[in-house]
């Protein structure tokens, strides 16, 4: 949080920072308040529970999505504001993947198979269709009618947002071990 707020502050733009909580156990949503940012609870377990929860509450034209287990280095978010000008949805695309960031199987056979189906069935050249760092535009997110629960919901987005014809851009990005662990 306080690595989103010097990044706003620098780039001098309006913000809202939203932490949606469902179910962790880090007191995350006690840290969250205590640093003015708005947390909202969700009940539903699952990453795509925890989104569609957080989109119903942002206010602003573009949303930046992003894990917060510190795997994605914010100093980046300028990059991708850059290239969200000019496209729909923009993905950090996991280049720079860090010692210990990524489980072997994931980096070597989940992640690509996964994105080489994507980019079979879609005929869209996207290398890291998982990456949880995104920004995407609100009036291309209403059009999307987003849905599923789980961590299924990064494909659904892509997959909806292809079909209807969006512009979507990947911007070379680090992916860094996380911190804490994972639930």
């Amino acid at each position: 949080i306080e690595k989103a707020k010097k990044i706003f502050l620098k780039l001098n733009n309006s913000y809202e920072i939203i932490v949606v909580d469902n179910g962790s156990t880090d007191n995350s949503a006690i840290i969250s308040k205590k640093l003015g940012v708005k947390v909202i609870q969700e009940p539903r377990r699952g990453y795509g529970n925890a989104y569609l929860k957080g989109f119903s509450h942002a206010k602003g034209d573009k949303i930046i999505m992003v894990d917060s287990d510190n795997t994605y280095d914010l100093s980046e978010l300028p990059k991708l504001i850059k290239a969200s000008n000019h496209s729909d949805i923009v993905l950090g695309k996991r280049s720079h993947i860090h010692k210990g960031a990524m489980p072997w199987m994931h980096r070597k056979i989940g992640n690509p198979v996964l994105s080489f189906i994507f980019r079979l069935f879609f005929k869209k050249n996207i290398v890291d269709t998982h990456s949880g760092f995104r920004i995407i535009k609100k009036e291309v997110l209403e059009q999307l009618e987003l849905n599923t629960g789980g961590m299924e919901f990064a494909s659904e987005m892509l997959m909806k947002a292809t079909k209807k014809g969006f512009k979507i851009k990947e911007v070379p990005i680090h992916y860094y071990k996380r911190i804490g662990k994972s639930k």
